[in-house]
């Protein structure tokens, strides 16, 4: 009986967290199935992936229940011009993102990003880096951020990621990372991609992937978005 009302004391805890700050809740239970209409408190859908597919709407959190969830997106999710988004788990000792091989998460020209209380377990999603003298470099990495604002991560543990565990380009206004261990990130000896390293946090000249075409006019633009910055990183 005890053991049942621990469950069921995480369980609210987290349908409370999720129901705070968002309009939209994606519920996900690994003990679920998936279907169309999957998503609510009582059918959770049963996959990340399907979570992140049915994420097309501003002010949406997906919610994780206690398990193992796989990311095997082939690739990289990317959730482009969205606004107020989150991903949050019941602890990062109960919930865990195992990714498939070149697999992670990107947010583009987002704001309001919260990641809360889970772990992201050998992700590394192939990315375009800043470099320009030896032309497009690819580097994999486990959450990419581009031109984003105001992201809040805490209690996130990336682990093990096939390159860099997080890194944040040109990603201004109010940026905390708190209580966050990055661990064991880094690229093999016989691998040829790029990477290393928990935390990157860069304010380009240019937009990476520009290489030699990059403008005056581009630099500008990303000199003058790159003022507002506010960092807080604690342990």
């Amino acid at each position: 009986i005890t053991s049942v009302l621990v469950v069921l004391s995480v369980l609210c805890a987290l349908a409370q967290g999720c129901t705070d700050d968002w309009d939209h809740v994606i519920y996900v239970n690994h003990t679920s199935t998936d279907t169309p209409t999957c998503g609510n408190i009582t059918h959770p859908c049963s996959t990340f992936n399907t979570a992140l597919n049915k994420l097309t709407f501003n002010s949406t959190a997906i919610c994780l229940y206690p398990g193992t969830y796989n990311l095997t997106n082939g690739g990289h999710t990317r959730l482009l011009y969205k606004s107020n988004i989150a991903i949050i788990g019941s602890s990062e000792d109960t919930v865990t993102v195992q990714c498939s091989p070149l697999s992670g998460l990107s947010f583009y020209r987002s704001s309001n990003i919260t990641l809360r209380s889970f772990t992201l377990r050998e992700c590394g999603g192939l990315q375009i880096s800043t470099n320009r003298l030896l032309g497009l470099v690819r580097f994999q990495v486990s959450v990419y951020m581009l031109y984003c604002e105001n992201v809040l991560i805490e209690n996130v543990t990336i682990e093990s990621s096939n390159g860099t565990g997080l890194a944040l380009y040109n990603t201004v206004g109010t940026v905390t990372i708190q209580y966050c261990m990055f661990k064991y990130n880094g690229v093999l000896l016989d691998k040829s991609s790029a990477g290393g390293g928990g935390l990157q946090i860069e304010f380009t000249y240019c937009t990476p992937g520009d290489g030699s075409s990059c403008k005056e006019s581009d630099a500008y633009y990303s000199s003058n978005i790159n003022i507002n910055a506010l960092y807080s990183i604690t342990s």
